[in-house]
């Protein structure tokens, strides 16, 4: 691009930003720079800011920016230069940053902002570059706090000192939250190295979220220590969750680490459990602990459970259901759902007197059945769907993807 055609470029750009009837939106090319004469009284409608790019250079003297609602930051721009222009936007509610040039030793004043109800965070793997700006950073007292993450490795691992630094500096934003807003639906992700904790989609949808609610990462090697894990557990931050979900990606040595699941004791009042077979199996590792959990548990959700195999143990829902009705806290209600074609026959659910299965699938449609009725074949969805021949051939295209 030629100077004279970047020039008119910038002309026109910012002279569609002139008053108009309502609020103006913008994302800023990434190797646009403007003059003050184009940032001066320009745009006084504009509320909804975006600059994507390396070299974008805020003039923070240009009048515009005191009326920002909603800015997002990305690109390797330096601290300075983003806390700079964020002193000159106190009217920002929502804000989210990505970059990694973060300068976690910076210090100095710390920037009001007073009506931001969301910040963001995205940092990929590295979360500590995130510290510096929570700590400079005064929001509302409400403020929610997302920190997306990657399923990956904490890179570079953190040393105990720097991740109490990062604990310290995402307490003093979380734990107003969730006094304030306190969840009823929570996800809890494992991943290699970190627990995520983030707000379920059903919470109260705001449309300016950039994310779903709150998104906590946690270093698992620093968990059993974790000052504000233990304050969430001891508190009653979550006491109104009565929806859990619990996943996990990929592989991990921490999935059956005692504090890991001991940290699920957080959550009492949960009515829902919605998770997989492979997670179930890894709680039934420390059987102690997870006989406590969950003490007003009332429906186990599982995701395309597991059946009897030769050879292995009895399939982990099974497990589980046995574990409550040992305990006195029999689950009352299970939800299969299956989103794949290998349908195991579920027939030894019978013995569960009392439990009402309920199950959703291409191949079996919708249903549900009382254990003890008598009726248990209903159950037996792979022998059932293999019955019909042309059931069972659509039951072999789906799981060949032909």
């Amino acid at each position: 691009m030629s100077l004279k055609t970047e020039k008119k470029f910038r002309g026109i750009f910012w002279k569609s930003l002139h008053p108009i009837s309502k609020p103006s939106n913008s994302i800023c090319p990434p190797t646009i720079f403007f003059p003050s004469g184009y940032s001066g009284d320009c745009a006084p409608l504009l509320r909804t800011f975006s600059v994507q790019g390396n070299h974008y250079v805020f003039d923070t003297m240009a009048p515009w920016l005191k009326n920002l609602s909603h800015v997002t930051i990305c690109g390797c721009l330096a601290f300075g230069e983003v806390v700079g222009a964020l002193e000159e936007m106190p009217s920002l509610v929502t804000l989210k940053i990505c970059c990694n040039e973060t300068d976690l030793d910076v210090a100095g004043p710390v920037v009001n902002l007073p009506q931001l109800k969301k910040l963001t965070l995205c940092f990929r793997s590295d979360m500590l570059n995130g510290v510096a700006l929570l700590e400079r950073i005064k929001p509302a007292s409400d403020c929610c706090i997302c920190i997306p993450g990657e399923p990956a490795e904490w890179s570079p691992a953190p040393e105990e000192e720097e991740y109490e630094r990062y604990e310290d500096a995402i307490s003093a934003h979380v734990l107003p939250y969730l006094k304030t807003h306190p969840p009823t639906v929570v996800y809890v992700v494992f991943t290699y190295d970190t627990l995520f904790l983030q707000e379920g989609s059903s919470a109260s949808p705001d449309p300016e979220h950039l994310y779903p609610g709150f998104r906590i990462p946690f270093y698992v090697e620093f968990f059993g220590s974790s000052l504000l894990m233990q304050e969430l557990i001891g508190s009653a931050s979550f006491s109104n969750v009565t929806e859990l979900h619990l996943s996990r990606w990929g592989e991990s040595p921490y999935y059956e680490d005692v504090d890991v699941v001991s940290a699920l004791r957080a959550f009492p009042s949960v009515t829902t459990l919605k998770t997989t077979d492979r997670v179930l199996g890894l709680l039934l590792e420390n059987h102690s602990i997870t006989a406590t959990l969950f003490p007003a548990l009332v429906t186990l959700n599982t995701r395309d459970p597991e059946g009897f195999q030769p050879g292995k143990e009895e399939p982990a829902q099974h497990r589980f259901l046995k574990l409550r009705k040992a305990v006195g806290r029999p689950v009352s209600v299970l939800e299969l759902s299956f989103l794949f074609g290998n349908i195991p026959d579920m027939d030894y659910l019978e013995e569960h007197t009392g439990l009402l299965v309920k199950w959703s699938s291409r191949l079996n449609g919708d249903g549900e059945y009382r254990c003890g009725d008598g009726g248990q074949e209903v159950l037996r969805f792979h022998s059932n769907v293999w019955e019909d021949e042309e059931a069972g051939w659509k039951l072999f295209c789906a799981q060949y993807s032909l």
